[in-house]
């Protein structure tokens, strides 16, 4: 594990957050009673329990657009071929 990872373990840890990792989740954050508060599951998904600011959620959006357009252009490129 790198020093930031560590790094970031420990200010969790402080804040009474921790992670996991399981068959689901590639890598969550979890709080209170163990309820999910950040996570991203092994097929990339993002999830989260609320209080992601409305700017992140704006990027993460237009961030998927993004992908979803280059995945329709390579699937037109492939049917070039």
């Amino acid at each position: 594990m790198s020093m930031n990872a560590v790094r970031m373990e420990e200010i969790l840890e402080a804040n009474g957050l921790k992670t996991v990792e399981n068959p689901e989740w590639l890598w969550a954050v979890l709080g209170g009673a163990d309820h999910l508060q950040f996570g991203i599951k092994h097929d990339g998904a993002v999830e989260w329990a609320i209080g992601v600011p409305e700017p992140v959620r704006n990027e993460i959006g237009a961030m998927k657009k993004r992908i979803a357009d280059l995945e329709k252009l390579c699937k037109g490129l492939s049917k070039r071929k």
